[in-house]
């Protein structure tokens, strides 16, 4: 009696599903590896922009702007605290982002490839002010002044400063993302 046939029809699917879960755990790895990268460069692209505020290179206030949005408080603990999570949860998401994008071009790990990134997602995250400029409560009682395209609302340091606070970003993600 030939038995091929049946343990060809039967190992095929049982050898096709061990591969997929295979690759689903691989790939849930590298995505919650990405989020890792995505929280650690938000912690260091945030450090980063308090020191420039600590030396009054801006008065671009990220955090408060989002805070507020969320708590419809501009002073306190409440929208510091709802303004870092808020940028801690988009951080993460754009980790994720960032290794799809990597993955896909095929990106390498290079200075020159931190800054364009870093420049295309200011353009993004940019124009995605102009709508939270719209939807911002405290911006439409005053409460917090709207930022326009890229923070240019607030001055050309403050559009320096948010370009450079999104390149430091870009340069941490990508360096640990392309190892």
């Amino acid at each position: 009696m030939d038995f091929t046939n049946l343990t060809k029809n039967i190992s095929n699917p049982i050898i096709e599903q061990i591969a997929n879960d295979i690759y689903q755990q691989i790939l849930w790895q590298y995505i919650i590896y990405a989020i890792k990268v995505g929280l650690i460069a938000g912690i260091i692209m945030a450090a980063f922009g308090m020191i420039l505020g600590f030396f009054k290179f801006s008065t671009l206030n990220l955090t408060n702007y989002t805070g507020c949005m969320l708590t419809n408080q501009n002073k306190g603990k409440a929208p510091f605290i709802a303004g870092f999570l808020f940028h801690m949860l988009i951080s993460a998401i754009f980790g994720i982002v960032y290794l799809f994008i990597i993955h896909y071009f095929k990106i390498p790990g290079t200075i020159i490839y931190a800054i364009a990134l870093g420049v295309a997602n200011s353009l993004f995250s940019g124009t995605c002010i102009l709508l939270l400029d719209i939807i911002n409560p405290c911006v439409r009682n005053g409460k917090v002044p709207a930022l326009g395209f890229m923070a240019t609302g607030q001055g050309m340091q403050a559009m320096i400063t948010y370009v450079i606070i999104h390149i430091v970003y870009a340069f941490v993600a990508l360096s640990l993302l392309t190892k």
